[in-house]
């Protein structure tokens, strides 16, 4: 404007042209005003979101929506999370607004299922059966509540069998097992957490898988691996379960690194018959469980740079060059033990 006006001064241009100019600048003041308002939140039926998602790649699921019609789109939802996946694409998100949804979802294609709010955008499984099933692979879960499976052993939060999927930001709770991954690999699960399950994870015949700042709190057990291999269980904190990481039978070359595991009641790492090649655990904390690590039959387990609040050299100083001992048995009869050759002084920090 005041460049109009400075050329209007010293008659650069004609009045008219002056003119024009003006109310092109004004006019390109009002849209650009309009485009910033826009970028903004919009709430629509106590509804919130972002312009992003007006998509039509996203199919919309709301359960206020119960008179209809339904057809997916933001001002009708569909009611239920299962028509929203029937009727989505090969790389659609799924948007599930806040409420309760009792279902049993079954995710057969390649989509993104999303939830508003993690706390109050649930999924409840009614005591029965699995609550969430994935059967494709490249799948991704976020942002929810999945709660009260069946009670039956491999009823699940979310049973995974299939690979290259990612569970994240998402709540497990009172489920016979938060997520159960049989057969499955590279998945990633990471920033989770699980309580009052009977088994936090579970993975069977279940290799090169990701599991990475989760939070397991409160369940029998936090994570379990059978006949699995090459995983990778990195900066999760196990906390006040009755056992914190448990590898049972065949389970070579995986990795713990970096957790804190603290206040279980029986075992925090608890190593049987696993028969492996090796095992890698290092720079965890192991602090107040009632046996911080436990082997059987267990052979080739490399510790290395662990916290052990009951190691000898920490109360005693001039015994810090002594190991720390993991004891166990070989078989029921016969003692057997692991060293911590380079036990750490201090504990990790998360």
């Amino acid at each position: 404007m005041w460049f109009v006006l400075k050329m209007y001064k010293n008659t650069w241009l004609e009045r008219s042209d002056v003119l024009i100019l003006f109310v092109i600048l004004i006019m390109s003041s009002v849209v650009t005003s309009a485009t910033e308002a826009a970028k903004g939140d919009v709430s629509t039926d106590n509804k919130i979101f972002n312009l992003s998602f007006f998509d039509e790649n996203i199919i919309y699921v709301d359960d206020d929506n119960t008179e209809g019609p339904w057809n997916g789109t933001m001002e009708y939802p569909y009611q239920f999370i299962q028509d929203g996946v029937d009727n989505a694409e090969s790389d659609n998100t799924v948007f599930v607004f806040n409420g309760i949804y009792y279902e049993h979802v079954i995710i057969n294609k390649k989509i993104n299922l999303t939830g508003e709010q993690k706390e109050i955008t649930i999924i409840d499984g009614s005591n029965d059966d699995e609550v969430l099933s994935v059967t494709e692979n490249y799948v991704s879960i976020n942002g929810f509540t999945i709660q009260n499976s069946g009670s039956s052993f491999q009823d699940a939060g979310i049973y995974i069998r299939s690979h290259f999927n990612t569970i994240s930001n998402t709540i497990l709770c009172s489920n016979t097992v938060g997520i159960y991954l049989r057969g499955s690999h590279s998945n990633v699960i990471k920033e989770n957490t699980f309580t009052d399950c009977d088994y936090g994870i579970y993975l069977e015949a279940s290799d090169s898988n990701s599991i990475k700042d989760n939070i397991f709190l409160n369940n029998t057990q936090g994570v379990t691996l059978e006949k699995s291999s090459s995983n990778d269980i990195h900066g999760n904190i196990i906390s006040d379960n009755v056992d914190g990481i448990t590898l049972t039978s065949f389970c070579d070359l995986n990795t713990i690194v970096g957790n804190h595991i603290s206040d279980n009641m029986r075992y925090g790492i608890f190593m049987r018959r696993l028969f492996e090649k090796q095992n890698d655990v290092y720079h965890n904390n192991f602090i107040n469980n009632f046996i911080n690590a436990y082997i059987e039959t267990s052979i080739w387990t490399n510790w290395e740079y662990n916290y052990w609040d009951n190691w000898f050299g920490l109360n005693d100083p001039q015994y810090d060059f002594l190991p720390k001992v993991i004891i166990g048995c070989l078989i029921p009869t016969i003692l057997w033990v692991n060293f911590d050759f380079h036990p750490a002084k201090e504990p990790f920090e998360m």
